[in-house]
């Protein structure tokens, strides 16, 4: 049994009262939000709240709120909130998380600070200027800025550094299909998108020219991950069906010094209740190392039941499997977890979370992880 040492919720609850960036969050199509774009900046989701998206946090989202608590910094000061100009938006984010991993072979407890950043956008008529500046991994960096041109209420183009738009865009960043395809935290890349929000659908058309200050790595490969130089380019589309079911599909062509991939595969977001949704997403990736014909055939699914008895508590169950190579066993992971998040107040999240992994076939190695995540967005 994995035991989190009392001085470690203390540092974490501590670091509660720090700040975070508004995650995607893509269940929210339970509730009729179709496009991401009814809350956030960025087409994808993610980043900065609009001024809705932060009265969503507040009045669906929490548990319980006061009047004006979703606004910029809880609406702690009122006067600085009145003076910032409608056009401008600030946010930030700190995610901390505590991890306990058990196994026949070792038991280990890590604490670690995710992400602490802060982002601003500026909106002059059709055109959006956004940029953040943080702490990720040990590094100071930007992970994201960009410029955006909204043509229409439906078409925009947007260049500059971001997640490419693949699949389920969610922040839990570790689950097998973002992690292992290279969506990681601190993958994004410089991109030129162009997308399409309609009433019945979506579609979203990325060129994808890589991250200069970074390279590829043989060692990464290996593990069915790509290094953060590729280039290449993505097609996602989707169809709503109703109000609260989305049905989709994603390609990605890409390649680096090492080799070139093709992945492509459906995702589903089913929101069968306002409390019960279904995230579902299954890829297969073709990967050819470069001088060969030889191809690397492998395929990664994820998928997450949450049902919400109480607004801003949720309980869910996970599955998840990544098996890089179909030819070798040895590279098959799995994991099936439960876990519960709380949105207590605006800007407030707590994730509580059990998993088995199952990993290394030819010894049959299971690992047993218990994690609490906290994060604060402002």
């Amino acid at each position: 049994m994995i035991r989190l040492s009392v001085r470690i919720v203390v540092v974490l609850l501590f670091g509660l009262v720090g700040e975070r960036e508004a995650a995607a969050f893509p269940g929210m199509i339970r509730h009729g939000y179709v496009h991401c774009t009814a809350c956030h900046v960025s087409p994808s989701g993610g980043g900065v709240l609009n001024a809705y998206g932060r009265e969503l946090s507040q009045e669906v989202l929490s548990f319980r709120s006061n009047p004006d608590e979703g606004k910029f910094l809880a609406n702690l000061i009122p006067s600085v909130s009145e003076k910032i100009p409608e056009n401008v938006l600030f946010g930030g984010d700190v995610r901390v998380l505590a991890l306990g991993k058990d196994n026949s072979v070792f038991r280990e407890q890590r604490l670690s600070l995710m992400q602490a950043d802060i982002e601003a956008a500026v909106r002059l008529g059709q055109w959006t200027f956004d940029a953040s500046i943080g702490y990720y991994d040990g590094e100071g960096k930007s992970l994201r800025h960009y410029v955006l041109y909204q043509a229409s209420d439906a078409f925009g183009v947007r260049a500059g550094r971001f997640m490419t738009n693949f699949g389920i865009n969610t922040s839990e960043h570790t689950i097998t299909t973002r992690r292992n395809l290279g969506f990681d935290q601190s993958s994004e890349t410089y991109n030129l998108e162009a997308s399409w929000l309609g009433e019945r659908g979506s579609v979203f058309a990325t060129a994808i020219f890589g991250k200069p200050e970074s390279v590829a790595t043989e060692d990464g490969l290996t593990i069915g991950r790509t290094g953060y130089a590729e280039k290449g380019g993505a097609l996602r589309g989707s169809f709503f069906l109703g109000d609260r079911h989305e049905l989709g599909a994603s390609l990605l062509r890409a390649s680096n010094d090492f080799a070139t991939r093709s992945v492509a595969g459906p995702f589903f977001i089913l929101g069968f209740t306002p409390r019960l949704f279904l995230q579902s997403e299954i890829d297969l990736q073709w990967s050819t190392p470069t001088g060969s014909t030889t191809a690397t055939f492998g395929g990664f699914h994820a998928h997450r039941l949450d049902y919400e008895p109480v607004q801003g508590w949720h309980a869910y169950l996970l599955q998840e499997l990544a098996r890089p190579s179909f030819a070798n066993a040895a590279t098959r992971t799995s994991r099936t977890g439960i876990g519960m998040t709380v949105y207590p107040r605006p800007h407030y999240e707590i994730d509580l979370r059990w998993y088995r992994q199952h990993s290394r076939p030819d010894v049959e190695q299971l690992s047993t992880f218990a994690w609490l995540l906290l994060h604060y967005y402002w």
